[in-house]
């Protein structure tokens, strides 16, 4: 999930949340935005990316 919106919507994020049809697991960026979509959406794990899309790691670490 990426402040772009480059791979996935916030339109498919709510049909995979109502299909139920397996654990959602969120890679996203450690933004307002996004941690905002995952306590509201509450998928099954999240795993934290970098947030640039110059970005091939973070570039400070996680502070």
């Amino acid at each position: 999930l990426r402040e772009d919106r480059r791979h996935i919507t916030d339109d498919d994020i709510a049909r995979l949340t109502a299909a139920k049809l397996a654990p959602l697991n969120f890679e996203m960026a450690v933004t307002p935005e996004m941690l905002a979509i995952a306590l509201k959406t509450k998928p099954h794990a999240a795993c934290l990316v970098p947030e640039k899309r110059t970005e091939r790691t973070t570039e400070g670490g996680l502070d």
